[in-house]
């Protein structure tokens, strides 16, 4: 018996370690899955957790990445709005009003369509991703994002399912996204 249990410590020290997944690692097989669909149109729902308050605000809507490349926000409730984020991260929004948030616009593409390039240029990425999803914590790097959050999670499979955003103040913004259609073909 005591031979056994050697051997098995022998076998744990000897055995490779799981390998952490570089940052590339880790985008490539996010971007993998998602870029399985070209266009996409998913329900979100988001909570803010404003240390103020005690209960998140919440409000309920459609997310749509066009085959263009653009992204279509459509907040149902409490109010009615519309944003259209063009592909140079132009924001119009359902009043006609254009406005540009260079930093936050620039997140919302690169979480929607797992833009590696991009998030590993602007965040220390760790996580995990296996066949089936995938979860990564993102640090900024980028000195404007910097400024607003702490961190970044972000979860998903196929198409995006969570993503936290964690100011530095302690306020924490939750989207769930849910109700997802992906159309494979881009159409």
């Amino acid at each position: 018996m005591r031979w056994a249990g050697l051997w098995y410590v022998l076998l744990l020290l000897c055995a490779p370690a799981a390998a952490e997944q570089s940052t590339d690692e880790l985008t490539v097989c996010a971007a993998s899955q998602l870029q399985s669909a070209g266009s996409y149109r998913m329900g979100f729902e988001q909570l803010q957790h404003l240390a103020a308050l005690s209960t998140p605000l919440i409000s309920r809507g459609e997310v749509e990445l066009q085959p263009a490349g653009s992204i279509r926000w459509h907040v149902i409730e409490p109010i009615d709005y519309e944003l259209f984020i063009d592909v140079n991260g132009m924001v119009t929004s359902s009043d006609g009003a254009t406005f540009d948030h260079p930093a936050i616009m620039r997140l919302v593409r690169m979480l929607l369509t797992m833009d590696t390039r991009a998030l590993a240029a602007t965040f220390v990425i760790t996580g995990n991703c296996n066949d089936q999803d995938w979860s990564l914590h993102l640090t900024p790097t980028d000195e404007l994002l910097k400024g607003l959050f702490e961190h970044i999670n972000a979860n998903g499979g196929h198409l995006l399912s969570g993503v936290e955003l964690v100011a530095h103040s302690g306020d924490r913004t939750v989207f769930r996204f849910a109700d997802l259609a992906a159309d494979p073909s881009g159409n």
